[in-house]
């Protein structure tokens, strides 16, 4: 596969993937041609927020 980052942003819930290995600079966002890989760090990411009780932010 390649080195991946995922972005989420609570405000709208969207999110942003990236491969590191090919793109440092983040320019390219593989969210809508990876939306398997997308989906699966996002609940990952979620899980774990979730196991380390994380504050997250909260919409006005």
């Amino acid at each position: 596969m390649f080195s991946d980052k995922l972005i989420h942003f609570f405000e709208d819930d969207s999110i942003e993937l990236y491969d590191l290995t090919k793109d440092v600079s983040e320019k390219v966002n593989l969210s809508k041609r990876y939306p398997e890989v997308a989906a699966k760090m996002k609940k990952d990411l979620s899980n774990y927020l979730s196991n380390v009780n994380a504050r997250l932010p909260r919409r006005k």
